[in-house]
């Protein structure tokens, strides 16, 4: 896990400007750094800076450099191969090809081996040199054969081309923007933002992000010019040509073929395999755990199957005074269950106040809900009161098999679709039997979600009063299947909500050295995931079905059998109406503010609905449009009136 950053152009970049930027990412490899850029003869040459460990003193130092039109730099969070052999850009043996790799490929002692037995040779035990020489054997098809989560640089000095990719998900970040016949890349905003122009707002994803509360859908990002590499693309880039390629074209459809007995076994199987992958490490692994399934999954069967293998094994979880927003009861339950070693972490809302700036420092982003500060709590947690570096997490599992309350509403579209009709009446009635739901709400969403299938706009008696001066037009997802159900878990994992959960992953364990890894998010997993039929998800008003009786086998049964879905939450609700009504009604109660920022919003409405809400009336979801608005109230401020 680690921090990337370069230039490569016709111009020449200045040195002691490109260092500078560099250091800003230096919270994503604090444990060593390096170079290789090009000398005034056009030879690739390698260079040390001030963190650079020890045994490359040789090195010349960045700073002895004025300028160059290629540079490739490195931050290094030592994991797998902690010697002096992972340090990176790393070249092959025939200094032809130089890589420069931020994440882990889980499955690099495989690839490995069916390298060396076509001839390879290896000088590390590192996960960095398998990838390039995957990639000098196999080009652009090496990407498919990944198992891992990656951006990683690869520059061919014989082509004078880069090749940048993504892993499938974009679990790890890569950012870009292009200028004068060349690129600036980097792991995050920050480092570009020292060389553009002038910072402005990509207006268009500001809409997006207040009405809809989405960032991710796009290339584009909320900084104008600058833009992010697709997960499962790659880039190619030399002086005369930029171009990204789709190299993870996956299209899901359900195999009606698989019966629930051998998906049940296959799902297991993978399970276990995607864990034992993302145990490799040289350094010490832990695992966040809320009282859920999937992390409770994850940490059950590591006690099932490592218990005799692992010592003093460390979990780490969110809990909160209010005992209603709290899973406290739960976690307990795994933790007399497997005898793992306890922490919890208390989030406190007076102290957001006084961090919130340096969230946003991070995140580089606004950001949907108070959850990106209970896992930054968390991750800040870890980094001071223990030695665990490598986090396990259960993130990913909604997303395939279907755990959010909009699943069963697309699931309920569906069988309407098809005109399934006993089946929908029987799976709406579990649905308001266990989830105790309202009924009129239940139609309300679906009928909403059968419209936007065929692309209509929803009738006026079924929508939410706009808080916009004019008609908002959401953007629309790429659609891939006429499964109601399918397409909705395939925009969750591809467009909504999966990409920016990544992104508070990544920056929130990056800016504490931390790295998370996903056991849901291996590959092979997801795809068998979308291949179940609709049942094998959500049965008789139950979600997660067949991951549920899977972890039936060794999980508490009163997690099992939980009916109630919390998510990574916090108890904004309360929060809100008290410790931080004040903070929130500042940007509400500035109309200078949203005249020159907002001005697609009616005021008058959102100062109603906020009024409303603080004198105690239920406004439903509209909670979180006072954060979003004052989350990027925040982040305007410390991204542009602060920085400029």
């Amino acid at each position: 896990m680690c921090g990337i950053t370069g230039y490569f152009g016709i111009n020449k970049i200045n040195l002691e400007k490109y260092y500078n930027a560099h250091l800003l990412l230096k919270h994503r490899g604090p444990d060593d750094e390096g170079f290789i850029l090009n000398d005034n003869s056009s030879n690739i040459i390698f260079a040390k800076g001030n963190d650079t460990i020890p045994f490359f003193t040789n090195h010349k130092h960045i700073s002895s450099f004025k300028e160059t039109d290629f540079i490739l730099g490195h931050r290094r969070l030592s994991i797998i191969d902690l010697t002096e052999k992972g340090h990176q850009p790393m070249p092959d043996n025939e200094n032809r090809y130089y890589i420069t790799l931020n994440g882990e490929i889980f499955n690099y002692i495989e690839l490995r081996k069916e390298l060396i037995e076509l001839g390879y040779k290896f000088k590390s035990e590192n996960d960095a040199e398998v990838f390039l020489y995957s990639y000098i054997e196999w080009k652009e098809d090496c990407f498919n054969k990944l198992n891992g989560m990656w951006t990683a640089v690869i520059f061919d000095s014989q082509e004078k081309e880069l090749i940048i990719s993504r892993d499938r998900f974009g679990i790890k970040p890569l950012f870009y923007f292009l200028k004068d016949n060349a690129i600036y890349f980097s792991s995050e905003v920050k480092f570009l933002l020292e060389f553009v122009d002038k910072i402005e707002v990509e207006q268009d994803m500001v809409k997006d992000y207040i009405v809809d509360c989405s960032l991710e859908h796009k290339t584009k990002t909320m900084f104008k010019n600058i833009f992010q590499l697709k997960p499962g693309n790659f880039i190619k880039f030399n002086i005369n040509n930029f171009t990204t390629y789709e190299y993870w074209k996956f299209k899901p459809k359900i195999n009606n073929k698989l019966s629930y007995k051998e998906s049940f076994q296959k799902i297991k199987n993978l399970f276990s395999s995607s864990i034992d992958f993302r145990m490799r490490s040289d350094v010490p692994v832990g695992s966040l755990l809320s009282g859920g399934l999937d992390s409770t999954a994850i940490v059950c069967d590591l006690y099932n199957r490592y218990k005799d293998k692992i010592e003093n094994f460390q979990t780490f979880s969110v809990v909160f005074d209010e005992e209603k927003y709290s899973e406290k009861k739960y976690i307990e339950k795994t933790i007399n269950h497997t005898n793992f070693l306890k922490n919890y972490v208390k989030p406190d809302p007076e102290k957001l106040k006084k961090e919130i700036e340096k969230i946003l420092y991070f995140q580089e982003f606004p950001f949907r809900s108070l959850s990106v500060y209970s896992q930054w709590c968390l991750y800040k947690f870890i980094k001071n009161h223990s030695d665990v570096v490598v986090l396990l997490n259960g993130q990913g599992s909604d997303e395939i098999f279907a755990g959010y309350n909009n699943n069963y509403y697309s699931l309920l579209a569906e069988k309407l679709r098809i005109l399934n009709i006993s089946s929908f009446f029987k799976e709406f009635i579990a649905l308001n039997n266990n989830r105790d739901i309202p009924r009129h709400k239940i139609l309300t969403n679906v009928l909403v979600m059968f419209f936007e299938n065929y692309g209509l706009n929803t009738p006026k008696f079924l929508s939410r009063k706009s808080i916009c001066k004019k008609s908002y037009k959401k953007s629309r997802y790429k659609k891939v299947t006429k499964n109601i159900f399918l397409q909705d878990l395939f925009s969750n994992l591809k467009f909504k909500a999966l990409p920016e959960y990544l992104r508070y992953e990544d920056r929130n364990s990056m800016a504490f050295s931390l790295e998370a890894r996903l056991p849901f998010m291996d590959y092979r997993l997801v795809e068998l995931g979308f291949s179940l039929p609709d049942s094998f998800k959500i049965n008789n008003g139950v979600n997660k079905r067949i991951i549920r009786e899977f972890a039936q086998i060794f999980c508490p049964l009163e997690i099992i059998e939980r009916k109630d879905k919390m998510g990574f939450i916090a108890p904004s609700e309360v929060w809100f109406k008290t410790k931080l009504k004040d903070e929130l009604s500042i940007p509400i109660n500035n109309e200078k503010f949203f005249e020159e920022n907002l001005d697609f919003l009616d005021l008058n409405k959102i100062k109603k609905k906020f009024n409303k809400f603080i004198s105690g009336q239920n406004v439903g979801e509209d909670i979180l449009l006072f954060w979003r608005i004052y989350c990027f109230y925040k982040w305007k401020e410390i991204w542009f009136e602060k920085k400029g």
